[in-house]
């Protein structure tokens, strides 16, 4: 496939076949197959993700070993690769060996041993071909893989990309770690080569796996609300994990969520959200709930959080001293770049203004006293 034929080296082992297929469409994007947000509601009619072709697998049979020439693809060293014909290429080699693996088209049954080689310097795409299974790496460019079917397996049958849902396969709640020694020692090596786009460990571990799917946002309900009809940020009915943002619940020591008192934060507030956290702190036995407290005087920032929270009760913090700072800090500027020579009036037009936001407050005042 794609440069890898018959040659008499090859054909001296046994029999050779090409596997022809339709490469995909060049104007095709990575986040065409990877977008950041979908219809997951379906309000719009089902979601589909765009056509990878594949070969006619009926006439490629039982084949022993499948060999393919990779490309790396678009991408600088320090990111992670994203090309849609380098997928391609790696979900043809996969979707091969599975079949290839099968007894007298059982696909449940996967008893026969079948090999991969890449050629390419970069190698297959870690997410699909697991370092665990590389028997040999040589010259560089070689890489040679005896693949676990039934894990290959789960692999195929899942969407192309992020633009589908893709299938729960376990119990809601329960998530599958698979140690990998080799894969550790791989993350390492490139923690100084591959640069998180966030400076964060996720964003590190996006661009080394580059080929995610997409759950139902109830396994990950996240705590961020755009400024919509719903002014109450209501959670999902039933969800399975809530992500929180911003200042986390049991930071807030508060019946309500705390991003409501801060300027920036209130996109990250819900007090539904809220009010499930504090339910399933109350359910779990005293001798638990120690590791979720937090006092102010273990944590400083709560200290800070709790001054905020009290200057936005006492109404302190409003508008018009907002606009006292701002003229401040405006005046104050304008004076260094004319050299001082209005320092005067700064001063005359600073205390007017503060003299009239004192004199309205007191109006306010008096007024709500009668």
């Amino acid at each position: 496939m794609d440069g890898v034929g018959e040659n008499d080296e090859i054909s001296r082992l046994g029999e050779t076949v090409v596997v022809h297929f339709d490469r995909v469409d060049k104007n095709r994007q990575w986040s065409d197959f990877f977008p950041k947000w979908i219809d997951e509601d379906e309000r719009e009619g089902p979601t589909t993700c765009p056509k990878i072709p594949m070969p006619e697998f009926e006439d490629y049979q039982r084949l022993d070993v499948v060999v393919a020439r990779v490309p790396c693809g678009r991408g600088a060293e320090r990111e992670g690769i994203k090309d849609v014909f380098r997928l391609q290429l790696n979900l043809v080699v996969a979707n091969l060996l599975v079949r290839s693996g099968c007894s007298d088209h059982n696909y449940d049954r996967l008893d026969r041993t079948v090999y991969a080689v890449f050629i390419g310097s970069c190698g297959p795409m870690r997410e699909i071909f697991r370092c665990d299974d590389l028997l040999f790496h040589e010259d560089d460019d070689i890489f040679v893989y005896r693949p676990n079917l039934r894990k290959l397996k789960q692999k195929v049958l899942m969407p192309v990309g992020t633009c589908q849902i893709a299938p729960l396969s376990e119990e809601p709640g329960v998530m599958l770690v698979e140690p990998s020694k080799c894969m550790f020692e791989t993350l390492m090596e490139k923690m100084d080569k591959v640069a998180s786009y966030d400076a964060t460990d996720q964003g590190f571990l996006n661009e080394m796996f580059t080929w995610w799917h997409r759950w139902p946002s109830k396994v990950n309900s996240i705590t961020l609300f755009d400024e919509g009809e719903d002014k109450k940020h209501e959670m999902i009915k039933n969800p399975y994990a809530i992500h929180y943002l911003g200042i986390k619940p049991w930071m807030c020591q508060t019946d309500h969520d705390c991003n409501w008192d801060v300027p920036g934060l209130d996109r990250f507030a819900s007090d539904s959200a809220h009010k499930r956290w504090v339910q399933v702190y109350d359910s779990l036995p005293k001798r638990l709930q120690s590791y979720c407290e937090v006092t102010l005087r273990e944590d400083p920032n709560l200290a800070r959080i709790k001054k905020w929270r009290e200057s936005y009760k006492n109404g302190n913090w409003n508008w018009k001293t907002y606009l006292f700072i701002a003229l401040l800090i405006f005046f104050s500027f304008l004076a260094l770049s004319q050299r001082l020579r209005v320092k005067s009036a700064i001063v005359y037009v600073s205390s007017l203004v503060f003299h009239k936001i004192c004199k309205n407050e007191i109006k306010e005042k008096n007024g709500k006293g009668k």
